[in-house]
């Protein structure tokens, strides 16, 4: 399947399921407007010891479905001048494309997109009209290098990363700051694998401690990031997507997860299946390996990129793998389970692929052969 410029209106509808994740299945508050930490985001909280939990909810990543279709917002080429971002390609400088690695939607509704190709964070109108850019970025194996990029505060921060171990860098005007590391209460590096937006202070997702004799154990999922000297983690029940309701993701297996939605003293548990259909003269179901990735949430979702690809060498020879993006609400409105495009040029590169805006409104970041598309569920 290629993946074209823009994507063909009238294809298949998104699959839609109402599932509620509230016992009560009223819809959720608007988004948090202020800065307080919420006091179940203190040190050292725990979730509720109860909780409910639901019937596992099964999807089907069906690989002889076709793409949903996403409104095209804007296509940006590579290219030498500063108003296009980098790329590098197999075989001279790297062995995979070295395509742009994340983006952010800033507060203004204008697109930022991490090029660390050139050693910055460009920006851009949400039409792909040049507004400038960022310096500061460092690629070298001797400092560490850029991952993920959001805003706190109405601030743009870039997440880096040098043996595992997260830091945090804060625009200053038109330059990065110096970076910052992250680390928990006890003072051990933590390794983050994105950074999300927030009106407060900051949340990223902790991938555990860094250090070779801890690899494994330490905060896992996401948390409160306090900037100061040190940037410190702390552990929350998940993202915030009401005034008083957060949204986690857990229980990762190879083909199941768990969405945790904690209101109050409340705690609903969502186990999620995944399965891999084939299509053909006899469609069936094959073994399958999932990752999934909690890229985004706002205004009563949380939103997921999921990758899946037959387990059997033979299956995944015979019908490639695929990309899956689901929603799933906290607010009573419906689930939304449909695939996309698989890239037309290797995107491992390539941390984020969603991103939200101050509206809540999802977009999507595809790199494609010649340069970037942007596009909006």
């Amino acid at each position: 399947m290629t993946f074209p410029r823009r994507w063909a209106a009238g294809l298949v509808p998104a699959l839609l399921l109402l599932v509620s994740c509230t016992s009560s299945g009223q819809p959720a508050p608007g988004p948090p407007s202020g800065e307080e930490v919420s006091p179940r985001m203190t040190e050292g909280a725990s979730p509720p010891p109860s909780a409910t939990v639901r019937p596992a909810l099964v999807l089907t990543a069906d690989l002889g479905e076709r793409p949903a279709s996403w409104r095209h917002v804007a296509f940006i080429p590579y290219g030498s001048a500063a108003s296009r971002p980098g790329v590098e390609m197999p075989p001279v400088h790297t062995s995979v494309p070295l395509v742009p690695r994340s983006f952010a939607i800033g507060p203004d509704g204008t697109l930022w997109i991490l090029d660390t190709v050139k050693a910055r964070v460009a920006h851009f109108t949400m039409g792909g009209r040049y507004l400038g850019s960022v310096a500061g970025l460092v690629m070298d194996r001797l400092d560490p290098r850029p991952r993920d990029v959001a805003f706190w505060r109405g601030r743009l921060v870039v997440l880096d990363e040098f043996d595992l171990a997260a830091s945090i860098r804060q625009a200053r005007e038109d330059r990065l700051g110096p970076d910052v590391a992250v680390r928990d209460a006890s003072g051990r590096a933590v390794g983050l694998l994105y950074v999300y937006p927030s009106r407060g202070g900051g949340f990223g997702l902790a991938d555990g401690y860094t250090t070779l004799a801890l690899l494994g154990s330490g905060p896992h999922g996401v948390g409160r990031i306090l900037p100061g000297d040190t940037a410190r983690f702390q552990t929350a029940p998940g993202l915030p997507v009401g005034d008083a309701t957060w949204l986690g993701v857990g229980g990762y297996r190879r083909q199941a997860f768990r969405m945790v939605a904690t209101d109050g003293d409340r705690r609903i548990v969502q186990p999620i299946r995944l399965r891999m259909r084939v299509a053909g003269p006899h469609p069936h179901d094959v073994p399958a390996v999932f990752s999934e990735h909690y890229e985004a949430a706002a205004g009563g979702a949380g939103f997921l990129w999921i990758q899946g690809s037959p387990a059997r060498t033979a299956d995944a020879e015979a019908y490639g793998g695929g990309r899956w993006f689901l929603r799933f609400p906290t607010d009573g409105s419906p689930l939304a389970w449909e695939r996309l495009p698989d890239p037309p040029v290797p995107d491992d590169y390539q941390v984020r692929h969603l991103a939200v805006d101050a509206a809540g409104d999802v977009f999507l970041m595809a790199s494609l052969r010649s340069g970037v598309a942007i596009y909006e569920r």
